[in-house]
């Protein structure tokens, strides 16, 4: 289980066809299964619609978030009902 002293990053990338691209992550290093259904249930908690089918998974490169894990995926909802806690996200790190 992800630790409540663990920052969790919430972002979304509005594509230019208005496809809605969100992220939720960590700064952790951690592989686990446990670890990415954590990320699941925490995006699920804005998207309770959501299936594991619709989430792929991640490892980031970068300076910045250079080996770090999260989820990606794809809601189709207007820009103005994004939850809060999403911020928009500039993709400018490397996803491998």
């Amino acid at each position: 289980m992800i630790g409540k002293k663990i920052r969790i990053i919430k972002e979304y990338n509005n594509l230019k066809d208005n496809t809605i691209i969100f992220t939720v992550r960590t700064e952790l290093y951690d592989d686990s299964a446990q670890y990415w259904l954590d990320l699941v249930e925490i995006a699920r908690q804005d998207f309770p619609d959501l299936k594991f089918d619709d989430v792929k998974t991640f490892i980031y490169g970068g300076q910045v978030y250079k080996k770090t894990r999260g989820i990606e995926f794809v809601f189709d909802i207007p820009l103005e009902a994004i939850p809060d806690g999403y911020v928009d996200g500039i993709r400018l790190e490397y996803v491998i």
